[in-house]
């Protein structure tokens, strides 16, 4: 009963902490969030934050879809209808 309240408030932000290493500073190109100045836009260590974001929005979004067909299969429910 909780799960379907909590997917919706928290799935942009979950989405938003991994592709966050997407917001680069054109002016000073760096990443805006870290910062750091080893850290510039489209560099190693950029790249890498990148490929680990992306990986996991694919593997998040795969959890939300496969969570989504087990909470609503039809046939856990006891009282239902449909017929084999």
């Amino acid at each position: 009963m909780l799960i379907l309240p909590l997917k919706v408030l928290f799935v942009v932000p979950l989405l938003e902490l991994f592709l966050v290493a997407f917001n680069c500073d054109e002016e000073t190109d760096y990443i805006r969030v870290i910062n750091w100045e080893n850290n510039k836009c489209w560099k190693s260590t950029h790249i890498f934050y990148i490929v680990i974001g992306v990986l996991g929005a694919i593997i998040f979004l795969l959890y939300i879809f496969i969570l989504n067909y087990y909470y609503f299969y039809p046939f856990f429910s006891d009282v239902s209808t449909t017929r084999l």
